[in-house]
């Protein structure tokens, strides 16, 4: 497996599918999320879970982040702008501290006329070990512009200590806290409450009925929200479409 996905990596055989952030008080997409896909001959439609785990394994991650950062900005940057939107990708901890990795990210947004706030940069929560470099990496690239969100909160090794020592701008909520809204009662809403006082922006992963979404809209009418009940990830000309 690890050969074919090398070939399609080198060979652009990778592909994105987008899936829109809504506005909770308005219900207007406010942003678009990159999601990689991989569809192999011998395999079939192969889990991103298996084949990002098989990029750390072998070295691969930081050429499939620019891979998914240059096929993203090229195939978004004129919907970014034309509706204000920001373009979100999904990376590792490693790529803020590669020199590579930010310049070659620099170069992307001068080519296609982007500002540095128009992209979102989402850190997987569990993934980090080292809290002060990521904290001085997190840093230095808010200091450039860009929006850096904490992803999948609540999954894995959670606590508040940890999140508020890095300065994010956004933090994104896992599906497994938005499951919970509606049945846990006030110990989960006064997390979320206490979340909400941060000086960073909310986004509910997850949505997948009209219950959760109101009560979202209702309570964190700041937030914003994505999810099966608006939409699931799709090809660009169809995101386009929605627009």
């Amino acid at each position: 497996m690890l050969f074919r996905f090398k070939q399609a990596l080198n060979d652009g055989k990778l592909f994105l599918e987008y899936q829109p952030v809504y506005a909770s008080a308005t219900g207007n997409i406010v942003g678009v999320e990159a999601l990689l896909r991989w569809r192999d001959a011998r395999f079939g439609n192969v889990c991103p879970e298996t084949f990002i785990a098989l990029a750390v394994a072998n070295d691969l991650i930081e050429s499939v982040s620019l891979f998914v950062l240059k096929k993203a900005v090229s195939e978004m940057a004129a919907w970014v702008k034309q509706h204000a939107l920001y373009l979100s990708v999904n990376i590792l901890p490693a790529d803020l501290a590669s020199t590579r990795f930010r310049s070659k990210l620099l170069a992307l947004l001068e080519q296609y006329e982007l500002p540095p706030a128009a992209i979102m940069l989402e850190i997987v929560e569990a993934e980090y070990q080292d809290l002060i470099a990521l904290r001085q990496n997190v840093d230095a690239f808010r200091k450039l512009g860009f929006r850096i969100a904490l992803d999948d909160f609540g999954k894995g090794c959670s606590n508040f200590e940890r999140l508020l020592g890095v300065p994010v701008s956004d933090l994104k909520i896992d599906k497994c806290l938005t499951d919970t809204l509606l049945s846990s009662g006030r110990n989960l809403g006064g997390i979320i409450d206490c979340l909400y006082q941060l000086p960073m922006r909310l986004v509910f992963e997850g949505i997948e009925n009209q219950q959760q979404a109101a009560l979202v809209e209702e309570r964190y009418p700041s937030s914003s929200m994505q999810g099966w009940y608006f939409s699931r990830a799709l090809p660009m000309e169809r995101i386009a479409m929605q627009m």
